[in-house]
């Protein structure tokens, strides 16, 4: 980042060179999160199933017209749908956090594919936009679960039903199934025994 800064500085001046950062970050802020999508009236089809966007058209107060094949829960302020979103976001993140604390104690090969298989649904519970091929990114979740091939089961049931039926898409069936996947994977680390033994 410092590079880039610097490059930027380098090559623009100073002064322009702040300010396009200045900018940028404004962008940033005003527009390219899940707010944004919304303010533009953009991506709230249901097959982005970001968690920010299914928590939205679930339980905000959207217009009907903006989003279709979702179920409508609630009316809450997007300020609150946004506070829930940030607050499930810390938790996930509490619990990765203990859990690389607790993977220390386990196999590298066994603490490494958890760790890997907890980064990917927390990083797509952390985006704005995940269409559904974004969930392949579940694999080392799904390889560190091979022990449970009911789970898995279920869960590749349940996917493909979510791909054929726009409803369970609008409700975000696959953003369900990596935060289940997610809570599995931390239970088996924060076991007495990492291992899995």
């Amino acid at each position: 980042m410092a590079a880039s800064v610097a490059l930027l500085v380098i090559a623009a001046g100073w002064g322009p060179g702040l300010h396009s950062i200045g900018e940028w970050l404004a962008v940033l802020r005003e527009g390219e999160g899940p707010w944004g999508l919304i303010a533009a009236q953009n991506s709230l089809r249901e097959n982005n199933e970001a968690l920010a966007v299914v928590l939205a058209r679930t339980l905000g107060d959207l217009d009907p017209k903006l989003t279709r094949n979702a179920v409508s829960l609630g009316r809450l302020p997007l300020g609150t749908v946004w506070a829930i979103w940030l607050a499930v976001l810390a938790a996930m993140s509490a619990v990765w956090i203990a859990c690389a604390w607790r993977a220390r104690r386990a196999a590298p090969e066994r603490a490494w594919l958890g760790m890997f298989g907890l980064t990917a649904p927390l990083m797509l519970a952390a985006t704005h936009i995940a269409w559904p091929h974004y969930f392949l990114w579940l694999l080392p979740t799904a390889l560190f679960l091979a022990g449970r091939p009911r789970v898995l089961l279920a869960a590749a049931i349940l996917g493909q039903a979510g791909m054929m039926i726009p409803v369970l898409r609008g409700l975000g069936c696959h953003t369900a199934i990596a935060l289940v996947l997610f809570a599995l994977v931390a239970r088996d680390l924060l076991a007495r025994d990492p291992d899995g033994r």
